[in-house]
């Protein structure tokens, strides 16, 4: 989420995620990403740049 509309759905998700939010909304989620993109994601669950679909 990046707005204050995605707060509720940060705190149910099993894990939110802020990617490029706003400050209000990157505090209240355990995992921000400020620069790129999802992909970060990826490499939190374990997966390797190989196993990556393009």
């Amino acid at each position: 989420g990046d707005g204050a509309n995605d707060l509720d759905m940060i705190k149910l998700a099993g894990t939110g995620v802020a990617l490029h939010a706003k400050p209000m909304v990157a505090a209240e989620a355990p995992i921000r990403i400020d620069h790129g993109d999802l992909t970060g994601l990826l490499y939190i669950q374990g997966y390797r740049q190989s196993e990556f679909a393009s």
